[in-house]
């Protein structure tokens, strides 16, 4: 169980597919930027046998994929950015909000409040997930209960910079096609 986000490629709008799009035809853009083609009442699918006509280059439409983490993973990035929950509410409450969500995408609205979200995880300051208290650490040893529950600034810190990289691409390659971020 991970969390994962994509940005749609815009082939099908400019026309970069091995056929040009027949004049009976209609392009649908879904809400989350994933682009459907209907032909004579018929929406073009991956199992449509007109489907080859009409593919691009990417994968499932997918201009860009990121696998930003399982749910351990997104769960320490949300623990470490509810120290300041005022500098992150936009990756807090739509982006880390569940380790697993899908279905729901990151409209281009709320781009600008992601950039300086970004921006401001450039400089945190990361705090450690393990309890001060060795006691209170004993059962997770005993249980072995998550590789990320307990970690240390530095590793905390790691994790954060992964997450903020691959978020900064995802919002780069977004904005290239003014479409939504998906999850």
């Amino acid at each position: 169980m991970s969390l994962s986000a994509c940005v749609y490629c815009d082939c099908l709008e400019r026309n970069k597919v091995p056929s040009p799009l027949p004049p009976n035809a209609t392009l649908q853009i879904s809400a989350d930027g994933y682009p459907s083609l209907v032909c004579n009442g018929r929406t073009i699918d991956e199992d449509d046998p007109d489907w080859e006509d009409f593919k691009c280059e990417h994968e499932h439409r997918m201009l860009m994929f990121k696998q930003l983490g399982n749910i351990s993973m997104i769960g320490l990035i949300r623990t470490e950015l509810e120290a300041q929950p005022s500098r992150f509410p936009t990756l807090l409450a739509k982006v880390v909000y569940n380790g697993t969500h899908g279905g729901d995408w990151l409209p281009v609205d709320d781009f600008p409040a992601l950039e300086s979200e970004l921006a401001a995880l450039e400089h945190f300051e990361c705090h450690a997930t393990r309890p001060k208290s060795r006691f209170s650490r004993l059962p997770w040893r005993w249980f072995k209960l998550g590789k990320y529950h307990y970690t240390g600034p530095e590793e905390s810190a790691l994790f954060v910079a992964e997450f903020r990289d691959q978020m900064s691409e995802l919002l780069s390659c977004a904005r290239t096609v003014g479409k939504p971020i998906c999850f």
